[in-house]
């Protein structure tokens, strides 16, 4: 996949664990986007995501929002539709009722345990949750995941590789670039440390790099 250039714009993902944030501080250090954990498939919200967006937007700060996705075996689709439901009233209620100027993130990385649902199992599970987040909200939803993940998965078939791209991979591991994977020869986000440090948040955080333009992340579909 390609590497960072100079015009790869600048962004973070955080979540209650990174605590209070001077999101002033946040946007004046350069970073152009921020995702903020919304919901996670054990049935919660995060308990900063409502704070995160109010003030995040005050400060101006381009914001989209990622929910934590737990598949579990025998596979479920309605499960999976369920989570996606979770996920789109987590951000009507708490301040992004259009959805988030990004578009919203499926972070799919269970189960980590090889064996517990079959590469086609996680696909068909994939699906039905972007399938039905996409009706609701008539955004194109973005995958989220590790390059182990999709290695582990035996590249989900490349079934998936018509969704835009989240790539984890760290650069701390010696990848210069994320390797192609998955069918994808290119991401469209990628957060390539997990240590990261910015102004405005206390201890580590998620950095990621982004497309030259916002409007590459927008993810409207036609009405």
């Amino acid at each position: 996949m390609q590497p960072m250039t100079d015009t790869s714009l600048r962004g973070i993902d955080v979540s209650h664990w990174d605590g209070t944030i001077d999101w002033k501080r946040v946007k004046e250090s350069g970073i152009s986007f921020a995702y903020l954990k919304a919901a996670d498939g054990k049935g919660s919200v995060d308990p900063n995501f409502a704070s995160n967006v109010s003030h995040a937007r005050a400060a101006g700060m381009p914001v989209g929002a990622y929910y934590y996705a737990r598949p579990t075996a025998p596979l479920n689709l309605d499960q999976a539709r369920a989570q996606a439901q979770h996920f789109v009233k987590a951000m009507k209620q708490n301040g992004l009722e259009d959805y988030g100027d990004l578009m919203p993130v499926l972070d799919l990385e269970e189960p980590a345990d090889t064996g517990t649902l079959g590469r086609n199992d996680l696909e068909q599970w994939a699906s039905a949750f972007i399938d039905t987040a996409t009706a609701l909200t008539n955004r194109q939803i973005m995958l989220y995941t590790g390059i182990w993940f999709i290695q582990q998965y035996d590249d989900f078939g490349s079934e998936m590789s018509d969704l835009p791209l989240w790539a984890a991979d760290y650069t701390y591991y010696g990848d210069t670039q994320p390797p192609v994977s998955g069918g994808w020869s290119r991401w469209t986000v990628w957060q390539h440390t997990d240590r990261g440090t910015v102004p405005g948040i206390d201890g580590l955080v998620d950095l990621d790099a982004g497309p030259a333009s916002l409007l590459e992340m927008k993810g409207d579909l036609p009405k």
